[in-house]
């Protein structure tokens, strides 16, 4: 759906076959039309025909389709990110989990300006079972950075990966977010590069209010441009479930951030 500065409607369309197509991520185009990613249950194939594919859908700026893409990375294959990319191709990531569900790798999809794959990339966890990339971005030296979390029985921590431009691990990294509460869960949702090159991360960081309501609290960590610890800050909100899922610099200096507040119950 395309709308005008006011909200106003211009455009909706959609997309997809018989089955199940989801979208999770947009951005515009070079050439002033659309990217979308998600998955796909309908056109799934070769090379594994697993459940579902990673779906990348190119629309032009009245969201005509121009053209579209299923992308067989594992088996159960979805998108939650697409960067346009400095040569007019699109960098995606996501989660895959294989024929099972027990485990599942973040991983990197590159693709040319016609969303034909130039590469794949998958990552194992550092100790866990699951993975997942939730936002990606090419950074000033044309290589990338991706941001999601790993999660284990009862534990889940932030995950950085930095690669090369052709997909190669620079570093992979892990962090979690100190608090004073009971701290077991941190999730990285979305990830920038600020003004002076390094990593700003964004997302949400859960532990016990009080020792009796378990919450989740917005969070701001920066890293180098290599993905080295530099600062990190949470914002106790006293809320329930507090949730940061995108952040921008401002012009001056500073960050913005906006998410979900829920509320305790008492």
């Amino acid at each position: 759906m395309k709308t005008d500065f006011d909200g106003t409607v211009q455009w909706s369309k959609k997309y997809g076959g018989t089955n199940n197509e989801e979208a999770y991520s947009i951005t515009p185009t070079f050439d002033g039309g659309f990217v979308m990613a998600g998955s796909t249950t309908t056109f799934t194939g070769p090379p594994l025909n697993g459940p579902s594919n990673v779906y990348l859908i190119k629309v032009n700026d009245s969201g005509d389709l121009q053209w579209s893409q299923s992308i067989s990375v594992s088996a159960h294959d979805v998108a939650f990110s697409v960067k346009e990319t400095f040569d007019h191709g699109f960098i995606l990531t996501g989660a895959t989990d294989g024929f099972s569900t027990a485990t599942s790798e973040l991983f990197l999809v590159k693709t040319d300006s016609s969303g034909i794959t130039e590469w794949i990339r998958s990552f194992e966890t550092i100790g866990y079972s699951h993975g997942k990339g939730q936002n990606v971005i090419q950074t000033r030296d044309s290589g990338f950075a991706v941001v999601g979390y790993e999660s284990g029985i009862g534990d889940t921590s932030i995950y950085l990966i930095t690669t090369t431009s052709t997909g190669l691990i620079l570093n992979t990294l892990k962090y979690t977010i100190i608090t004073n509460q009971n701290l077991l869960q941190t999730y990285g949702y979305d990830i920038i590069q600020n003004n002076s090159g390094n990593l700003i991360i964004t997302g949400a960081v859960g532990g016990f209010y009080g020792g009796l309501f378990f919450t989740y609290s917005p969070f701001l960590l920066e890293t180098d441009s290599s993905g080295i610890y530099v600062a990190s800050r949470y914002y106790s909100l006293n809320s329930g479930d507090c949730r940061s899922y995108s952040v921008k610099q401002t012009n001056d200096g500073g960050y913005i951030i906006g998410g979900v507040m829920g509320i305790i119950i008492r």
